[in-house]
């Protein structure tokens, strides 16, 4: 799965410690704690739309939750977010797709100079602002299930 930027929220938990109670530790991730991490990812994309920037809506609208198996990605799936989150250095000339080439003009260093972009932190600021809320309540959670089960 390609969610645009290779940004993702990631949670993965070792179980290795617990073999001797896996049947009963999966059927609580599937049953119990992986709703509450789906909902907790549904209010991190809400996080994550209301500070993506806005110029057309195609970014913060391409903010998506995507669940495999017990893994559940939150990020934007359009190829430009990555541009958007990291920023882009300055690039001198101007590429005209008709001739393939890019354009500089010695005699004007400025000819078709791109600037570049500042990068855009709305997705540092959704970890910044939903990791504390989410993680210490999700671990909380799984915290109080294995106490129950040993």
């Amino acid at each position: 799965m390609n969610l645009g930027l290779g940004l993702s929220f990631h949670v993965e938990v070792d179980l290795s410690h617990f073999n001797w109670r896996r049947e009963q530790i999966d059927r609580f991730l599937d049953n119990d704690f992986m709703p509450l991490v789906v909902d907790s990812a549904d209010i991190i994309a809400m996080t994550m739309k209301s500070l993506a920037p806005v110029r057309s809506g195609k970014l913060s609208a391409s903010i998506t939750v995507e669940q495999e198996g017990r893994i559940v990605y939150v990020g934007p799936t359009v190829d430009y977010a990555r541009y958007v989150s990291r920023g882009t250095r300055p690039s001198p000339g101007r590429f005209v797709p008709a001739i393939g080439k890019r354009l500089i003009n010695p005699s004007l260093p400025s000819f078709g100079m791109h600037p570049g972009i500042a990068p855009n932190r709305y997705i540092e600021e959704t970890a910044d602002i939903t990791a504390a809320r989410f993680g210490a309540s999700l671990n909380q959670k799984f915290k109080e299930k294995i106490e129950m089960i040993r």
